[in-house]
């Protein structure tokens, strides 16, 4: 097939990128760099992104209902918990109305029934409030995670004004496996004498480099960095573990908000405060998580009720 695409285009062909081993440096005193423009990293800190921290942690997100548009019907905003590792949603629940804006109010009641304590919580930057902190550790005894934006100004200016440049790296992960090269990288510090934000017990710098393939070429995609805040304190979580736990809040971007036809018989499986709703609605996504057809649905579904047996024993009836 790619000799008939080059005969129609006249015989050329298109020049393909170098691999991405080859766009790898190194300079004096063991530095690396994954790709121009990405940072040098000490071999000591730079990793791979397969890390699993030891201390639990839940990614809290919502998302519209797959196909919530089509046939005319009302939009269905569905805020859900899923666990980093392995991805399991283990709560649900359905904003009273369409939007992003109504997941605020509905933070505590999904988090609620949840057993929570040394638990690390990560959420987007509209669930960093004062009073989500503050009911996450001295109620549930849970620890945050929480990123910093502009939706938070006096916050941000604090840490913003963090010496960062002369804070070295302290973890960082190259990931290679995926077609684009991608680096990350995290400094800590301890946050400032005064910062009103309860619990507070570090700060963060996340900063992450993409270059991707682009017209036969790779070149920089993107550069981006963002502030966090975290209760746990120093000896209780590494820098590593932090960046671990940062990556792994994207577990819940990916199919909590699907819904599928089948198993119905899930609902019985479920303990009754645990949300069977939200069981059901997760287990009947497996299919697509496992990119089966619908028929195999019910046959996947036996390997995920097992894995929440073991993993999640005191949200399953036994």
């Amino acid at each position: 097939r790619r000799e008939r695409q080059d005969k129609q285009k006249g015989g050329r062909r298109r020049r393909r990128p170098p691999a991405a081993e080859a766009l790898r440096e190194a300079r004096a005193g063991g530095q690396v760099r994954a790709a121009p423009g990405h940072p040098w990293l000490a071999a000591a800190v730079a990793g791979g992104p397969g890390h699993v921290p030891a201390r639990p942690a839940f990614a809290v997100d919502g998302k519209e209902r797959k196909l919530a548009k089509a046939g005319g019907r009302k939009k269905v905003h569905l805020p859900a918990a899923v666990t980093h590792v392995p991805g399991i949603a283990i709560g649900q629940d359905k904003a009273a109305k369409s939007g992003k804006a109504n997941e605020v109010t509905h933070f505590r009641p999904l988090l609620e029934p949840l057993p929570l304590q040394d638990v690390l919580v990560t959420a987007d930057a509209m669930q960093t409030t004062r009073d989500n902190a503050r009911w996450l550790t001295g109620h549930k005894h849970a620890r945050y995670l929480a990123p910093v934006l502009g939706n938070q100004p006096g916050l941000y200016a604090a840490l913003d004004a963090l010496p960062w440049e002369d804070t070295p790296v302290a973890a960082a992960t190259v990931d290679t496996a995926r077609g684009p090269i991608e680096t990350r990288t995290v400094r800590v510090l301890p946050v400032p004498e005064g910062l009103d934000y309860p619990y507070a017990q570090q700060a963060m710098l996340i900063e992450r480099y993409v270059t991707a393939r682009k017209n036969g070429c790779w070149v920089m995609r993107n550069c981006e960095a963002v502030l966090y805040l975290t209760s746990p304190a120093a000896e209780d979580a590494s820098p590593g573990d932090l960046l671990a736990h940062v990556r792994g809040h994207w577990r819940v971007e990916h199919l909590h908000w699907l819904r599928s036809p089948g198993v119905p018989s899930v609902y019985r499986d479920v303990a009754s405060g645990a949300s069977r709703r939200a069981f059901a609605t997760r287990l009947r996504g497996c299919g697509a998580r496992c990119r089966c057809c619908s028929d195999a649905r019910c046959r996947r579904t036996g390997c995920f009720v097992q894995q929440l047996w073991r993993d999640y024993p005191i949200l399953i009836n036994r």
